[in-house]
């Protein structure tokens, strides 16, 4: 309910509020949202209003992985197996060597 009326409230005075904040009265109702968009993420997340978005493809990211090795050869998790057997084996026979 108090969730409500803080909408409302806001709903009422968003322009006196644009005002107050030293924001310009947005001409239409896209770009109000847009507005109004901003300054929520700016109020929640600390991104600055006029903070623009990279592009898509951004070059400081990470160069293509090359392409893992396929085929016959020994994994990380057969050789922890071999070893962890080999470990209780030997834990096992130990009291009787």
């Amino acid at each position: 309910m108090y969730g409500q009326h803080v909408r409302v409230a806001f709903d009422l005075h968003r322009v006196d509020l644009l005002e107050a904040l030293g924001e310009e009265r947005p001409p239409d109702p896209e770009a109000e949202r847009e507005r109004w968009k901003r300054i929520c993420l700016f109020w929640h997340r600390g991104i600055p209003p006029h903070h623009e978005t990279p592009p898509a493809e951004n070059p400081r990211t990470a160069p293509e992985l090359p392409a893992a090795r396929t085929g016959h050869g020994i994994s990380l998790t057969q050789v922890t197996v071999v070893a962890a057997a080999t470990a209780g084996l030997v834990a096992f026979w130990a009291p009787y060597a």
